[in-house]
């Protein structure tokens, strides 16, 4: 246990301006150390939003499964425009990463006063891997920015111009990536507990709500159509991690839904063909997206995983257990959910990055828990 004394001098050092300052030098240490570390990148994949952010140069939209990331690809065609390298981009990275270190802290004071706030931002800029990835021309780490960024700008919106400044930025970062529909959905979920919304009668918010359901799974049946052979391919190959890696081996029953058939009915056709896989596939995808460690990390880099992470996760559960349902909660309660039922239902991915975008709310949960732990209880 930590000593009052000790508690005291730590709120009273979260409430100075010297933690704020620390937390900026922080910062740029954070960035300096990922960049000698990691330098600036460019992976296969990013020909991909350069061919698109071409394209939209030239007037013509990406219309095949890329169109989903055209957020991405439109601001690498601006950085084209101006004439600069497409590598500017990681500027534009930095940038949305400090605004949304200094948004976490916003959301986290505003929540759990300010210990919470240090100890959150403590912990988004103490990950590495999260300034890792500002240094690749990826989408991850744009769109992990801009979620808090997102999320932070629609409640502090007080006239027209700042609502359709927050209206931008959202569609921007729905469409940085294809999970940015559960983005929207999560952002739309967090509205139902607004406090002008809970006083509207029930029936007119179950209305709504069947709307909003029924809306996402049109927009869910769209987007599969571009993804649902490579999905179903996994599951008959029994990857767990992409690309390919398996510790399982499909059963030779295994059933296959007629490709004629509307990819989200499909998808869920193949559920229902092999229910007891499907679980178990869904289960070990699950479990190494939130557990983190890899079987071909080493064992001293999956145990400070372990180490670090684990103990996170503990604290973010008895911060969600300590506070009381509101939008921000309902957010992050939808959001990282859903974005655990995404990566059970498809792949983790061999570098572990979509575990990305859920972090610093995890973080901002875990930042209550431990405040409230040992230093400011309630």
């Amino acid at each position: 246990m930590i000593s009052p004394q000790a508690s005291r001098a730590f709120k009273a050092f979260t409430e100075s301006k010297a933690s704020s300052l620390l937390l900026i030098l922080l910062w740029v240490l954070a960035q300096l150390i990922a960049y000698l570390l990691f330098g600036v990148q460019t992976p296969v994949d990013t020909k991909e939003y350069m061919t698109d952010a071409l394209s939209i140069s030239s007037g013509e939209w990406p219309t095949d499964h890329t169109f989903w990331y055209s957020g991405y690809s439109s601001l690498l065609a601006l950085i084209h425009w101006f004439g600069a390298p497409y590598e500017a981009i990681i500027w534009i990275q930095l940038m949305a990463s400090a605004l949304a270190a200094a948004a976490l802290y916003r959301l986290a004071q505003l929540w759990g006063g300010e210990s919470s706030a240090f100890i959150a931002t403590l912990l988004y800029i103490g990950w590495l891997e999260i300034h890792q990835w500002t240094m690749i021309l990826y989408t991850d780490s744009l769109f992990t920015s801009l979620i808090i960024l997102s999320v932070y700008a629609l409640p502090f919106s007080n006239h027209r111009l700042q609502y359709l400044g927050a209206f931008i930025l959202i569609l921007l970062t729905a469409f940085i990536r294809p999970v940015g529909a559960l983005f929207l959905v999560s952002l739309l979920s967090a509205l139902f507990f607004h406090p002008r919304v809970k006083t509207t009668p029930v029936s007119y918010r179950i209305g709504i709500g069947l709307i909003v359901l029924v809306g996402f799974l049109f927009l869910l049946n769209f987007i599969l159509q571009d993804y649902v052979s490579s999905f179903i391919n996994s599951y008959s190959q029994a990857e767990i991690i992409y690309p390919g890696r398996t510790i399982l081996t499909p059963p030779k029953s295994l059933e296959i839904p007629d490709t004629d058939l509307q990819p989200l009915v499909r998808l869920v056709s193949f559920m229902v063909y092999n229910p007891l896989y499907f679980l178990q596939l869904s289960l070990m995808k699950g479990l190494l997206y939130l557990g983190h460690v890899k079987p071909y990390f080493s064992i001293i880099h999956n145990l400070i995983i372990v180490l670090s992470l684990y103990p996170i996760y503990y604290f973010s559960i008895r911060g969600w257990k300590s506070v009381e349902m509101n939008p921000l909660k309902a957010f992050i309660t939808v959001f990282i959910s859903s974005q655990v039922l995404m990566v059970s239902f498809t792949s983790e991915n061999w570098d572990g990055r979509f575990l990305l975008p859920v972090l610093p709310w995890i973080f901002l949960l875990a930042s209550i828990g431990l405040s409230r732990s040992f230093f400011d209880p309630k």
